[in-house]
């Protein structure tokens, strides 16, 4: 009998770690204040009728339970992100607005506008302008041989009348200072547009004398053109 027991408590002390992971042990979830604890209970294992009807005490194992560890926190790894250099800024030309749109029409022109009122105090046209007066014709005397002679002497005469309307005759004469006619002669033109003799006279006394032509055109209007010379 005495060697039934001893060999009951060896299998007891074997089977404890055994049944410790198996399904009848009971978890207790443990609390920040409690320690948990593993119970279990031992059933003796009979295998003789006799054995089986002896009752074993009931033990209790408590498992000892490594206390919470604190799980360390990764550090965070810096990575140094490179900045980028400022790009120079570029002459990008800015484009210039566009027009704005739905511009309103001008406004229409104003109706029933009254008429101006006429000016006052209007001054008259001015009167025609009267043609010009008919003047007579051009006459130029010419003396080749100069003013100034002596006794004896012969002067020459050239004389030319022009008028655009038509020379119509012309006289010519040598006076003294007393208006004493010494030479002279006269000229039909025929209305042409230029008119001209050549005379020559002998410088018979001293003095002063005076060459006159009187012109008239083909109008009627007349023209006195005089010269002197001098003989001595």
């Amino acid at each position: 009998m005495k060697r039934n027991w001893c060999l009951w408590g060896a299998f007891v002390i074997l089977a404890i770690p055994a049944l410790a992971c198996g399904p009848g042990v009971t978890r207790v979830t443990p609390t920040p204040t409690k320690t948990p604890r593993l119970i279990r209970t031992v059933e003796p294992i009979s295998s003789s009728p006799t054995a089986a009807q002896s009752v074993l005490p009931t033990q209790t194992f408590t498992p000892d339970v490594p206390p919470p560890t604190d799980t360390p926190v990764p550090e965070p790894i810096v990575v140094d992100t490179p900045t980028p250099e400022p790009q120079p800024p570029t002459d990008t030309p800015t484009p210039e607005p566009p027009p704005p749109t739905n511009t309103p029409p001008p406004p229409p022109p104003p109706t029933n506008t009254p008429p101006p009122p006429p000016p006052t105090n209007t001054p008259a046209p001015p009167p025609p302008t009267a043609p010009p007066a008919n003047r007579g014709p051009d006459v130029v005397i010419e003396l080749p041989g100069g003013d100034q002679y002596g006794i004896g002497d012969e002067v020459r005469v050239r004389i030319t009348v022009t008028d655009p309307d038509g020379v119509g005759a012309f006289e010519w004469g040598v006076f003294t200072q007393n208006n004493v006619s010494v030479t002279g002669g006269d000229r039909n033109c025929g209305n042409s547009t230029s008119c001209s003799i050549e005379e020559e006279f002998d410088a018979a006394l001293p003095g002063i004398f005076q060459i006159g032509v009187e012109a008239k055109d083909g109008k009627g209007a007349g023209t006195i053109e005089v010269k002197q010379i001098y003989v001595g």
